[in-house]
């Protein structure tokens, strides 16, 4: 048995009383009836500058005209203490609002952003007849859709269905000024990838732009055969070009050259093997400065997947942080992972014990077997960085549990954050009760709230009912002092 740590002294990164049941909220959604239990994930979540926390992923959600379910986009808006926001969304299901697929369409939702204006941007994916379409949408700050953005609400690359596009958006960053992060205000700036059905079938890395209508702007170092133009990442190994994705964007910064930082993996090496990469865009024409690949595996790039999916900048100290997901050379258990780059691109090996890498284990030997996941890295004003994600023991995958790992410079877990296990220190984790039952619950994203606290946003399962999953949040507090604006 892991025995709990008692707190000698008060401990940071603890649940917050003050939001939901014991810090964790989950929100069951008011859908008509398909017929099917609800599946509904929440793979994105962002605060507001008055601490509500928006929340957004795909959801089945049943068309009549379309005479059976699709997958929607749920967004849904919480008050400070958990609760939905009255204010937000449907009259008949206040706090929440669905923008919906309609026939022959699903859409996906994989990140969400806030304007200053109030203004909810996500970004995702719409598949149609087949082809898959890198899209965005905005909604108004009160949840009505915003019918001017666009095409009627939604835009997206507009790349020509002869193409056969399959095509991604995972990260995204919203222009705040040049006196901020250097991208022109309420821009969209969206990575993802792309690849061509007619083509060579080869995914590749891309950033496209949207302005503040909507309107898709060309730019940057590649064409479609259709004239459609973007930024696209070429990766090859013996002249041959490589399958590679950007996972995540962000750390803008509008230092010297405004920079943002996008993440992600390429498929390289013999035999094959993944590996990350770290991209540097220049704005305003996106240029590609350099990409690194990383390897937490001290002696040679990991066997198994090494996957980003976070990026954070820290302006104090000038340093690029990423997290993401590895698995070590031999072993058959994932690990939470974190690098520290400098702005010119190498490893800092100033930190994390001279590495600039580590990676930490949530297994607790001999009994349990730790298999673990990051999705989300903030930068406190100290340095220290804090981790956000899931983590399970052996085989129990469908008793996973939220997680947040908070790490010293040195890369060495923090046990002055979190109470979870003695065995684990710097770890706070749980999982959301539904029905005074816990439940299966994963975190994937992570952002910090009034400075001093963290939301963790994710979706949990419901024991009770078969196929179940609902949106889900949990709060975390104590005296973290994260840096403001540490990812405009």
């Amino acid at each position: 048995m892991v025995l709990v740590a008692t707190n000698a002294v008060a401990q940071d990164g603890l649940p917050d009383p003050a939001f939901g049941y014991l810090g964790r909220s989950y929100l069951y959604w008011n859908e008509q009836a398909t017929g099917d239990p609800p599946e509904n994930f929440a793979h994105a979540a962002a605060v507001q500058r008055d601490g509500r926390i928006v929340l957004a992923g795909p959801i089945n959600d049943y068309d009549f005209f379309c005479g059976g379910s699709t997958t929607s986009i749920g967004i849904s808006r919480l008050l400070a203490d958990g609760s939905f926001d009255a204010s937000f969304g449907d009259a008949a299901t206040p706090g929440q609002t669905v923008i919906h697929a309609g026939c022959n369409h699903d859409f996906g939702a994989n990140a969400l952003a806030i304007q200053d204006d109030g203004r909810i941007v996500i970004a995702g994916s719409d598949f149609f007849l087949g082809l898959q379409y890198a899209s965005a949408w905005r909604l108004l700050a009160n949840g009505a859709f915003d019918a001017g953005y666009g095409n009627a609400g939604q835009a997206r690359l507009p790349r020509s269905a002869s193409l056969g596009p399959d095509d991604r958006a995972w990260g995204m960053v919203v222009g705040t000024g040049e006196d901020r992060n250097g991208i022109p205000r309420d821009w969209l700036a969206i990575a993802g990838s792309v690849r061509d059905g007619a083509g060579d079938g080869v995914r590749r890395g891309a950033v496209f732009v949207l302005d503040g209508e909507g309107d898709y702007r060309p730019g940057g170092n590649y064409s479609d055969p259709d004239g459609t133009q973007y930024f696209r990442l070429g990766v090859f190994s013996a002249g041959a070009p490589l399958d590679n994705e950007f996972y995540a964007f962000g750390g803008c910064t509008a230092n010297e050259i405004p920079r943002c930082y996008a993440v992600g993996y390429a498929m390289g090496g013999s035999p094959l093997r993944p590996v990350a990469l770290l991209e540097v865009m220049r704005w305003p024409d996106f240029a590609g400065e350099f990409f690194v690949s990383w390897s937490f595996d001290p002696a040679t790039v990991n066997a198994a997947a090494s996957v980003p999916t976070s990026v954070a900048y820290d302006r104090l100290r000038r340093r690029v942080w990423v997290g993401g997901t590895v698995r070590p050379l031999g072993a058959s258990d994932d690990r939470m992972g974190v690098a520290a780059f400098l702005p010119s691109g190498p490893l800092d090996t100033s930190v994390l014990g001279g590495n600039g890498r580590a990676m930490f284990d949530f297994s607790v030997p001999p009994a349990y077997t730790g298999h673990a996941q990051s999705n989300g890295i903030v930068v406190q004003r100290d340095g220290r960085v804090v981790l956000g994600g899931w983590f399970y023991w052996n085989d129990l995958a469908d008793d996973a549990r939220f997680a947040a790992l908070r790490l010293r410079d040195d890369g060495s877990p923090d046990g002055s954050f979190g109470d979870f296990s003695a065995a684990l220190p710097g770890v706070q984790a749980g999982q959301v009760a539904i029905a005074g039952a816990a439940a299966e619950t994963r975190a994937t994203s992570l952002a910090f709230v009034a400075g001093e606290k963290l939301l963790l946003g994710g979706y949990t399962h419901d024991y009770n009912v078969a196929g179940a999953w609902y949106f889900a949040a949990v709060q975390l507090t104590g005296d973290l002092i994260f840096a403001d604006g540490c990812d405009d």
